[in-house]
């Protein structure tokens, strides 16, 4: 009996002993793939950490999104309230005779003004295709913040100067607008102390700031350009067509297109008095807006063939001068193709649409064409700057478009 155990214990010590020796005798190649293999689940376990932080950080309500939805809002409010002011108050009485006979001033001024406007923002593209800003975003917004607002409280000063023959009511609404104006960039400017107390702006708005100055240092090289070029020429020539449609047509042209020639009664269920604010200028910042909107969720055609959209709006060229285009003091030699308002509001509505929509879709692809992060900044770039040169020559167009259709008067 007592035999027998012994060779038991004999036979368990000899199975323990070759576990041990066969442990021993791994070769170095398995310990090396257990090793990679602890590091990636090491890995796979820092990013997992890394995800969950990411998602418990939320826009909470949206507000981030409300704020970012509001800076847009205020700082194209002042613009908007301009160019909506500009004819009765700069065209009908400031740059008027006090007899109100009408001056070279007076009658160029939209257009002037509009391409004046637009040359800055053309400049200051091109530098940042070549030169990326660096630096802090909150800081800068808030610096144009402040120039926005002096830029207002300017231009209210100078509506109370020199505006004897200006009727009382103009004036107010003048002085009315600009106020809003105002109040919207003030609203921007406490919305930007509040934004920066967002745990959400701090973790992406403000991410690796290192990083971005160093990028930020760097000037881009024609070599870049060219590589932009290359895969993204077309979304170029895509957004240079549709802004130049745009702006050759809103607002020097669509502006003054009215609802019934000159000698017949006004007969539309908008008054004219507004007929210019609600059914022109109105429609297309509604629509252009809503048109931005449908690209979060419709994204068709493709970057393949978007190209189609895009020439067919050339129709809009066509229709709005041969509409009821009336423009202010001069007398057009054409006879009017198009006398339906409801069909210039379905034509407005559907052009400012397609406007915000296309506009918005195109900016997405012209980027997604490149991989490299640095590629997609630089044609980015390019797209804007193609994007308001589309502007500057489509307002530019316009002017001819008015010397056209008045014979060149």
């Amino acid at each position: 009996m007592s035999e027998t155990i012994n060779d038991d214990d004999v036979h368990s010590e000899e199975n323990v002993s070759n576990k041990d020796s066969q442990r021993s005798k791994k070769s170095p190649e398995s310990l090396v793939e257990s090793g990679i293999a602890s590091e990636a689940t090491k890995d796979l376990e820092d990013e997992a950490v890394e995800d969950s932080e990411e998602e418990e950080i939320k826009d909470v309500h949206h507000y981030v999104f409300f704020i970012f939805a509001m800076f847009g809002f205020g700082s194209l409010l002042p613009w908007n309230m301009f160019l909506n002011i500009s004819f009765d108050y700069y065209t009908m009485f400031k740059l008027r005779e006090d007899s109100g006979n009408a001056t070279w001033f007076s009658s160029n001024f939209q257009n002037s003004m509009t391409i004046s406007a637009q040359i800055p923002s053309l400049a200051f593209s091109v530098i940042n295709v070549f030169i990326a800003m660096k630096g802090d975003l909150t800081r800068r917004m808030r610096s144009c913040l402040i120039v926005v607002q002096s830029m207002v409280v300017v231009t209210i000063i100078f509506i109370y100067i020199e505006t004897s023959s200006l009727s009382d009511d103009v004036q107010m609404r003048a002085s009315l607008f600009f106020v809003l104006s105002s109040i919207a960039v003030i609203t921007c400017y406490v919305l930007l102390k509040i934004l920066e107390k967002f745990s959400f702006y701090r973790k992406f708005g403000e991410l690796k700031p290192s990083a971005m100055s160093r990028e930020g240092e760097e000037r881009t090289s024609w070599s870049r350009i060219g590589e932009a070029f290359s895969k993204s020429k077309m979304q170029f020539a895509n957004i240079f067509i549709l802004f130049f449609v745009t702006l050759a047509l809103f607002p020097n042209v669509c502006m003054y297109v009215r609802d019934a020639p000159k000698g017949k009664p006004h007969d539309f269920f908008v008054s004219e008095k507004y007929f210019m604010d609600v059914v022109v200028f109105l429609n297309f910042n509604l629509f252009a807006f809503l048109g931005s909107l449908l690209a979060n969720w419709v994204r068709f055609p493709g970057p393949n063939t978007i190209w189609i959209p895009v020439v067919a709006r050339f129709w809009f060229m066509f229709y709005f001068p041969a509409a009821n285009y009336l423009p202010m003091d001069y007398d057009r030699i054409y006879s009017v193709l198009f006398s339906s308002t409801w069909l210039f509001m379905l034509n407005v509505c559907l052009f400012a649409l397609t406007s915000g929509y296309l506009s918005s879709l195109i900016m997405m692809y012209a980027p997604r064409s490149h991989e490299d992060p640095k590629a997609q900044r630089i044609a980015g770039m390019i797209a804007s700057f193609f994007l308001i040169f589309g502007i500057v020559v489509g307002l530019v167009f316009s002017w001819q478009i008015r010397l056209f259709m008045t014979g060149y008067a």
